[in-house]
């Protein structure tokens, strides 16, 4: 870890929650980005349902993380998938209910 990531956790413990609280407004009012996965997993399964109606099912996705950032689901949400979003940590989902996918958990 380095001198600025030692010194931010050491004096502004609550500066990570900051971030990505403004990280998944920014995602939630800009336009699609080509990805919001770390490895672009989002666009294969994507381009797997291309064929498929958008409005006769949902997904699920497990572990959901951040609600923008590294998301596995947020494109398919973005190009017009209803989905339930499920993430066990309290801070990320509390992100999730702030900004909701058409249906959340």
């Amino acid at each position: 870890m380095n001198f600025l990531n030692r010194f931010f956790l050491r004096y502004y413990p609550n500066i990570g929650k900051i971030k990505r609280f403004i990280l998944a407004s920014l995602h939630s009012h800009t336009r699609v980005k080509s990805t919001y996965a770390q490895h672009g997993e989002d666009i294969l399964v994507l381009e797997y349902l291309r064929g498929y109606d958008k409005s006769s099912g949902i997904y699920v996705d497990v572990g959901a993380n951040h609600p923008t950032r590294i998301s596995n689901t947020y494109l398919m949400y973005r190009n017009g998938f209803k989905g339930i979003s499920i993430e066990p940590n309290s801070e990320l989902s509390k992100l999730h209910a702030k900004y909701p996918r058409r249906v959340h958990s």
